[in-house]
């Protein structure tokens, strides 16, 4: 902690990037894995593809192949523009034919690369396996066999791919690819991109990290790297087939804390439950075949992270020159509405890519001003940078609205444009009159609001009046649409939004403005909404294992269970029941809130019961007959054909039937559209919110579990936090480059099964950083830490 102040400190509190810390990195671990055998690929034919040129350099006597290409200037980038989708300005690849080839007795593959790259500071290169064997590769969603290296531009870069669990039994080539994704300005800095490759081979390593399913080897220790919370449960799972001593060992080696593992259901795996030992300090984990690093027990542990977070979505801001990374960037992508315009920049870029979405960066403000408002009310130094921070969101937020009920909503954008409006490069943002988006974002702006009514009144003031109006377009466009309304495009981040979750976003929304103004139109509103979104709510038996119900429905006809695989918004229900406990206390509908938050709380502990014993919140239960509704299935599964309809009963039968019909999943069911950490998050949240409703404190531990599963405590022992703790490994960054406090889309599944599967390729979705589970993290800290 004190290394990371002294950095927090020197970055003037986050106003440049946090340094990487690469050298904890599990890159930096595998580079020092024994080679057993090695293969020179030194016999293939290597041919220029798309828009590039190949030739064979020479450098001290070294061969290295030099792939050269250029980033056109002043073209018309390839995608919709004028409707909101720009992808880039072209590929460049190189493909190295082999002659189908058998690699099963390698494990790596290895090269090394140095971009000279002008006019982009964070290069990358794409690599893509091809495999025409049993199992073909790339897959049908493209996804499988694609990799994606962050760079240092200038330098040899010493490049290192595990391929364990790739298919590769008869290997027809690799390619290295380049998305031609523009140059910042000005355009005298040059656009010429340059890539020296050598050393390519083949490798048998004598280890390769784990990559799929849940156990661990015979004596690894999987345990959280940020430590453990003293009043929290503290748990670490063991690679054993039977139960084993154990001992705590403080910072001098002598034991403080004893006990036995225990069976966990899962063969090969122990429990280590040290949950009893409170005592801060620093300590290590022992068995009789493995022990951990050094870890603490303590109060405010994930603190650190939140920082971390902060950074990232520093680095991921639009519109704004972020040291060591970009200039002030999308200048030229503009909004337009009846006559009028405005630049659509600002918030944060979406992810690896630099896509912008209204309500993504609506929801990452919210959450700063809960990390910013916890912060505050303990009195904490470092508050007002979280402030700062979601200040730059609100003035995002407030500058979308045209202020008819229209708003900019989002652009889908994979490059740097050249930031003149007028040329071939411009963009148009979606642009869009949405009850949903309205009702969120006025929600959103009376939170603002009342957080910086003292820092800011006359900005509190501004943000209020928004508010209200917003919430009136909102109501004068469901009064048109009502739960029927859907964004005219499916990238837009509520698309897939069910009445449940529509109706109880309405009813947080009037609480929240009922809370800041007392006007009593917005308590009826709160009232009314709130009864329609608990019509939702299962009380009875449908589902047999959940005899008192809890979960919600998709809508009023209850046909189909509330689930998420890639956007979720989990946590709404539960948020929704505080905002009226908290605004509306007294309401003649409390007790009828208190019965509603025991059961959903309920539901969740119960599923929460079927977790593994890394304390992964299961994604939920199922019904066989999903897909008899096509319009609702095809709502919640994007880019996928009938082939998901198909393919839906085999990922059911993978997970837990538990009768009638009904299956539970530790995963979601997901097709193109991978990765559980927003899913998971959103449910973390709920959990801390319903313990904080019901005073049962155990929730904070399924909260707190959802952060240890992303920070070491998962099967492959790994921290998917880049920079916090340790083994934490590159991820699908890209554009942006890697960033301390970057977090992923999540571990995804392979095929129809339901165990993780975390293979070193990185490739969207499942790898790519991105801003929706930074905004979770924060939110879910926020409630852990208040």
């Amino acid at each position: 902690m004190e290394t990371l102040k002294r950095e927090i400190t020197e970055s003037a509190f986050i106003h440049k990037p946090l340094p990487l810390h690469r050298e904890m990195s599990l890159e930096a671990e595998t580079a020092k894995e024994k080679i057993l055998m090695r293969k020179t690929l030194d016999r293939c034919v290597w041919t220029a593809e798309g828009m590039s040129d190949l030739w064979e350099a020479h450098e001290n006597g070294t061969r290295s192949m030099h792939f050269e290409t250029v980033s056109p200037v002043g073209e018309r980038p390839f995608g919709e523009l004028e409707n909101g989708d720009c992808s880039n300005l072209g590929q460049a690849a190189i493909r190295v034919s082999i002659e189908a080839e058998d690699w099963r007795g390698y494990n790596r593959l290895y090269f090394r690369v140095r971009p000279a790259c002008e006019g982009i500071r964070r290069p990358h290169l794409g690599l893509q396996f091809y495999n025409e064997g049993e199992q073909p590769v790339p897959d049908k969603y493209g996804r499988e066999g694609f990799h994606t290296v962050n760079l240092e531009n200038g330098k040899w870069n010493e490049c290192c791919v595990e391929i364990p669990s790739l298919s590769r039994d008869r290997v027809t080539g690799i390619a290295f690819t380049f998305s031609l994704s523009g140059t910042e300005t000005p355009a005298e800095i040059g656009n010429c991109l340059k890539f020296d490759i050598d050393g390519l081979e083949l490798q048998l390593a004598a280890r390769t990290q784990k990559d799929s399913g849940w156990t661990l080897g015979q004596g690894e220790i999987a345990w959280c790297f940020s430590g453990y919370a003293a009043e929290l449960e503290k748990r670490a799972v063991i690679g054993s087939d039977a139960p084993c001593a154990f001992v705590l060992a403080d910072e001098n080696g002598e034991q403080v804390f004893s006990g036995k593992t225990c069976p966990t259901g899962y063969a090969g795996l122990t429990l280590a439950d040290f949950t009893a030992f409170s005592k801060p300090g620093r300590y290590t984990l022992r068995t009789g075949n493995g022990q951990t690093d050094e870890f603490v027990i303590g109060k405010d542990i994930w603190l650190p992270s939140a920082w971390k977070a902060l950074n990232f979505l520093f680095c991921e801001r639009c519109g704004y020159p972020v040291p060591g990374s970009h200039l002030s960037c999308h200048r030229d992508v503009l909004a337009h509405h009846d006559g009028k315009a405005f630049v659509f920049n600002g918030g944060w870029h979406d992810a690896g890519d630099l896509s912008q979405q209204l309500i993504q960066s609506a929801e990452v403000t919210y959450s700063l001003f809960e990390m910013y408002m916890c912060l505050k009310n303990r009195g904490e130094d470092g508050a007002f940078r979280f402030l700062e921070e979601a200040l730059w969101g609100l003035d995002y937020l407030l500058k979308s609205r045209f202020g008819d009920g229209y708003r900019a909503t989002s652009v889908g954008m994979s490059m740097w444009t050249q930031g003149f409006a007028g040329d071939r490069d411009d963009v148009s943002a979606r642009v869009h009159n949405n009850a949903y988006e309205n009702y969120l974002c006025a929600g959103i702006e009376a939170f603002a609001a009342k957080c910086i009514s003292d820092e800011d009144p006359d900005l509190a003031a501004r943000a209020l009046k928004c508010a209200e109006s917003d919430f009136r377009f909102a109501e004068e466009k469901f009064a048109l649409t009502g739960f029927s309304e859907r964004p005219p495009c499916f990238w837009e981040h509520s698309y897939m939004t069910p009445e449940s979750v529509f109706s109880a976003t309405m009813a947080w929304s009037a609480a929240l403005l009922y809370g800041h103004t007392r006007k009593g139109e917005y308590e009826s509103r709160a009232v009314s909404y709130a009864r329609t979104t608990l019509e939702c709510m299962e009380a009875g038996c449908a589902c047999q294992a959940f005899e008192n119900g809890g979960f919600f429905w998709r809508d009023r006809q209850k046909q189909i269970p509330v689930h998420f695989n890639h956007q979720a918004r989990d946590q709404i229900f539960a948020q929704m029941l505080r905002a009226l406990f908290t605004e509306l206390k007294g309401n003649e509908d409390e007790k009828l809130w208190r019965e509603a938050a025991q059961r959903h709380a309920g539901y969740l502990k119960k599923l929460y019961s079927f977790a593994s014993p890394y304390g992964m919140m299961p994604a939920g239960i199922y019904r066989m007959d999903e897909t008899d509704d096509r319009e609702s299935f095809f709502r919640q599964h994007l880019l996928v054909g009938d082939e998901a309809l198909s393919e839906y009963p085999s990922q059911l039968k993978n997970g837990v039937e538990i009768g009638g019909g009904w299956y539970l999943r530790q995963f979601p069911v997901w097709f193109s559209f991978r990765g559980n950490n927003a899913v998971l998050l959103s449910q973390a949240k709920a959990a801390a919110i319903l313990g904080d409703l019901t005073g049962d404190a155990s929730f904070k531990d399924i909260a707190s579990a959802q952060l240890e599963w992303n920070i070491g405590l998962n099967p492959f022992r790994q921290s998917l936090m880049y920079g916090e703790g340790r083994r934490y490994a590159s991820q699908y960054a890209v554009l942006p480059g890697e960033m301390t406090g970057e977090l992923p889309v999540g571990v995804q599944t392979r095929g129809t099964l339901d165990e993780p599967y975390w293979p070193q390729m990185n490739d969207a979705t499942y790898k790519e950083v991105w801003t929706t589970p930074a905004a979770r993290w924060l939110s879910v800290v926020a409630e852990l830490m208040a």
